[in-house]
């Protein structure tokens, strides 16, 4: 028997053939599925958003208030060097 390779698209129901296939109705194929080993969206799949409970709200919120008052990171080595060595102005006062 020669076995040939194709792709399907699941449609949250069935399995749908990319290609026609020459197969009686009714033939019972092997498809193999790709372990992702927990129940759920396959990788790379955006997570459906949730409601956050009131202490990941004030966790998200404090994170994003020390995000917002973090100085950028330096554009250049040289700069960084410059800023953790004291020699002039550093990147962050020139920018900020």
């Amino acid at each position: 028997m020669v076995l040939k390779t194709i792709e399907v698209v699941f449609d949250g129901k069935t399995f749908v053939p990319s290609v026609p296939v020459d197969l009686p109705t009714g033939t019972k194929v092997t498809v193999e599925l790709p372990d992702h080993g927990y129940p759920g969206p396959r990788a790379g799949a955006p997570t459906p958003a949730r409601p956050l409970t009131a202490e990941e709200e004030e966790v998200w919120v404090e994170f994003m208030r020390a995000n917002r008052s973090t100085p950028p990171d330096p554009p250049t080595f040289d700069d960084y060097l410059r800023q953790r060595r004291g020699e002039g102005r550093s990147f962050w006062t020139r920018t900020c």
